[in-house]
């Protein structure tokens, strides 16, 4: 496995806003693609349902962790993520961890990302 793809599904560290946004919008556009091109018919029916099973599942796995990150870049802990399985606060939640910025300094969960980590060969 690529580090990344580590990082997608853990829940470990701290994850500014851009990095949850991203997260979060490719988690939904892929998992709208892959479930488009299933339902189609292009898959059999025997798979249909494992296959749905299993995207649905990493891609839940990867948007809690994103959040959990996000929460610990706030300084917050990764409980309170269950603020976003209550309706119409979940809608405001979500709106708070776009817009409010992460702790400047390193907190409990580690130091500040920086916005773009690009490794140089």
């Amino acid at each position: 496995m690529e580090p990344e793809l580590l990082r997608y599904l853990s829940a470990d560290g701290r994850a500014g806003r851009l990095e949850w946004l991203i997260q979060s919008l490719g988690a939904f556009a892929v998992f709208d693609l892959v479930t488009s091109y299933i339902s189609g018919g292009t898959v059999p029916l025997v798979l249909e349902i494992p296959a749905v099973t299993v995207l649905v599942f990493l891609a839940g796995w990867g948007m809690w962790s994103v959040t959990f990150r996000r929460l610990h870049d706030l300084g917050k802990s990764g409980t309170d993520a269950a603020k976003l399985l209550v309706p119409v606060l979940n809608i405001i939640w979500a709106y708070s961890l776009i817009g409010e910025p992460g702790d400047p300094e390193a907190n409990a969960y580690g130091p500040p990302k920086p916005l773009l980590d690009f490794k140089r060969p």
